[in-house]
């Protein structure tokens, strides 16, 4: 019975128009620039190892400092999300992001 009221106030009440269509492909964009990080990781893995000689344990905590830094900045842009509001923390987030991968080049690794 719950099932059917929510279906109602979602079908009738709410309606799915433009806007529920372009927020669902923004936050579909997001997510996909999300999981493409761990495919990258899954890529670049091999090559680092080869590239700089690393060990497995090396190799492992590479992928376990990743996965802690996503854990660590989920939750704190989780709480700020709540304070601030999640439309500002995406912008925040996007803008950071283009800023870092820009400057990334200039990195040298020795």
């Amino acid at each position: 019975m719950d099932n059917q009221i929510f279906e109602y106030l979602l079908e009738k009440r709410v309606g799915f128009g433009k806007h529920q269509l372009r927020q669902f492909f923004i936050i579909s964009f997001i997510d996909f620039l999300d999981g493409a990080e761990f495919l990258f990781l899954s890529i670049l893995t091999p090559t680092l190892k080869q590239e700089w000689n690393l060990s497995i344990v090396e190799l492992s905590i590479f992928g376990g400092s990743f996965n802690l830094g996503l854990m660590i900045g989920s939750t704190i842009c989780g709480l700020l999300a709540d304070r601030i509001g999640r439309k500002n923390i995406l912008i925040i987030g996007t803008v950071l992001q283009s800023f870092f991968l820009q400057h990334l080049q200039t990195i040298q690794f020795k």
